[in-house]
């Protein structure tokens, strides 16, 4: 569940972002990026303070509609930008009014669909539970959100695959998740530049970084997210 953990703890708004923790439950180049680490297969040694050889494990892709909104987001397990078993796509779906409804979720090379998600909103049109489930209705994963008043989440509760899982978000002073705390202690610290952009993640456990993310941005745009581990 940390693959859509990925996509799952980068928050959105009224409309973005929800996506995955043990699933993988988030979540990049072109002209104009930001970039604040190597683009190598390894890093030099600056990803974090523990000995080991940081390596390039995944690669999440975003495309976008024409209204500018997440169409699929696309993680290369591998990192080796071709179409393999341990790949996943989500594809997303919105309503008339830019509300995400839903997404389906391919998964391997065969892309057969794997997955079918849905989002619940209150009558705030605050995104307040996500559930996914396989297309047979079987598998059931829920993420069940508090959110305040400017349906910014506060804490989820995962249950699913025989596991529960709770989360609480930490903002800064202009309402930016600078940091998620997971019940078993584990977090998530990000580093955001100026404008509330993310820039980078760091994934901790048991109080060592374990690992972490670089976000890169294309016309304004998340375009890619680069995820190193120590190996």
């Amino acid at each position: 569940m940390l693959n859509k953990l990925f996509s799952l703890n980068k928050q959105y708004s009224s409309l973005w972002l929800g996506r995955s923790i043990f699933l993988g439950l988030v979540l990049f180049l072109a002209a104009t990026m930001i970039s604040c680490n190597t683009d190598d297969d390894s890093d030099d040694g600056d990803g974090g303070t523990t000995p080991g050889v940081w390596t390039l494990i995944s690669v999440y892709y975003y495309d976008y509609n024409a209204q500018g909104q997440l169409a699929t987001e696309t993680d290369d397990n591998n990192a080796n930008n071709a179409r393999d078993d341990g790949d996943v796509t989500w594809e997303y779906e919105y309503d008339a009014d830019g509300l995400r409804t839903g997404y389906l979720m391919y998964e391997g090379a065969d892309l057969d669909e794997d997955g079918i998600g849905t989002y619940f909103y209150d009558s705030n049109d605050c995104n307040y539970r996500l559930e996914e489930e396989t297309p047979q209705g079987t598998n059931l994963q829920v993420w069940t959100y508090e959110v305040d008043s400017n349906c910014l989440r506060t804490s989820y509760r995962y249950e699913g695959n025989d596991t529960e899982e709770t989360g609480t978000y930490l903002r800064d002073e202009n309402d930016n998740v600078i940091e998620l705390r997971l019940g078993n202690g584990d977090y998530w610290e990000y580093t955001l530049d100026d404008d509330g952009e993310r820039l980078r993640y760091d994934f901790y456990q048991d109080d060592a970084l374990y690992r972490y993310g670089i976000y890169y941005y294309s016309n304004g745009q998340l375009d890619e997210l680069r995820n190193y581990e120590q190996r």
